[in-house]
This record gives C-alpha cells, structure tokens and sequence, in this order.
C-alpha cells in the first residue's frame, strides 16, 4: 500500500492505494469521492499526465506524494473543441481581488507563501526554468499549442500543469484578453518572482487597469 495525497477540485485528500492500482482504477476511486464521470479526469504526476494502463508503481508513486486532477471539459475532448486553450477566467476587479487574498492569508492559505514554496520545489527538482518556458509563452499571447512544440510538450499536458498551479495557488493563472490569453495577477507575480530567481530580465511591469481590467470602481 502507499498513501497519496490527492489534489482534485481545491481540496487535498489522503487515500491509502495499493501499489499496483492503475490509472483507471484510480480514476474511478477519486470519481466516486468527488460525484464525477471517471471519463473526463486526467491523472497528473510530475508534470506528466499518465495513461489508464499505468500503475502507481511504473510511476514511481511515493507515500505522500501528489497526484494532480484535472477535469477534461475545460480543455474539450471533441474535436470541434480540440483547439480550445487554457480555462477561460472572469475578469477580478481590485477589490475582488483584495477580499480573496487577505481571506486566505488569515486561514493560513497565504497565496504569497504557497508562490514561495512552489519556486523552491521546482529549485529543487530541476523543473524551474520549464515552469519559467511555459509562463513566458502564455505571457507572449501564445497558444498551449504553440509551447508544447517549443519545449516538446503534449499541449494537453500545458493546460495541465496551469490547472493544477490553479489549484495549488487558489487562484487562476491565466485570463482572457480578446482572443488570447495572458496572466493572471497572480500569474504575474509567479513569473516574475522565477524571473529575479533565474535572474532572467525583467519584462515591462503592467498597469493595475492591465492586471484587472477596465471594472474597477472609483
């Protein structure tokens, strides 16, 4: 057996497995759990998305470690929508914003904190600067598309990994802007945090109207 720490729709839960469960057998498992259709979940773990047939064990699944979850509908699994990108996000104005992140800094889910420990992870791992390739190109307008090609990448596995900061962080990491995607105000602060990490240059900092829209009162 080995215990996994499950991270599905903003909640964390700790399961005991056996080693030798499949991808779809866990699927099922997190389904039944969360009141889900097995069919659309992908299974996340180290920044790889894994096929039915695996188990936790081809995998290399520790005990505690996280298995990410992610819903195939934002992304479509039709080809009329295989082209659609990241999940669209609802313009936050100022205040919006200000509300959600102090409430989370008070009940110790501090967004800043959680920034900081995803950077040292990746440090560590050796995944940094892939994270800094991805945020880059969706700051560029580009497609998750076009980065998968770029850094040899399935583009499904882009959407992935943006959903699963999403649901670490709490907050999206992308928004829309006319037909392209940009970041988020958290997703600004992300990658401009791994820019001074990799002392990489810096980009042109963005207005508040940029960051939040045209919305805002006063």
């Amino acid at each position: 057996m080995v215990k996994i720490r499950i991270i599905a729709f903003a909640t964390v839960v700790e399961d005991d497995v056996p080693r030798s469960i499949t991808v779809k057998e866990l699927k099922k498992r997190i389904a039944d759990k969360f009141g889900r259709d097995p069919d659309d979940l992908f299974i996340g773990y180290q920044n790889k998305i894994w096929e039915d047939s695996a188990t936790l064990e081809e995998m290399g699944v520790q005990d505690y470690d996280k298995i990410y979850v992610t819903v195939r509908a934002p992304f479509g699994s039709s080809s009329q929508n295989s082209e659609k990108d990241f999940t669209e996000e609802p313009s936050m104005n100022l205040e919006a914003f200000l509300v959600e992140f102090f409430s989370r800094k008070i009940v110790d889910k501090d967004p800043i904190i959680l920034i900081s420990q995803e950077i040292k992870k990746r440090s560590k791992d050796g995944s940094l600067e892939r994270m800094y390739q991805i945020l880059s190109g969706i700051q560029s307008g580009m497609t998750s598309k076009e980065i998968a090609q770029k850094i040899g990448l399935k583009p499904v596995s882009v959407r992935t990994f943006i959903h699963s900061l999403k649901e670490k962080l709490g907050f999206p990491i992308t928004i829309k802007k006319g037909n392209k995607f940009s970041l988020s105000f958290i997703g600004k602060i992300l990658f401009r945090a791994i820019q001074l990490k990799l002392k990489k240059e810096p980009t042109e900092m963005p207005s508040l109207e940029e960051i939040f829209g045209t919305d805002q009162e006063g």
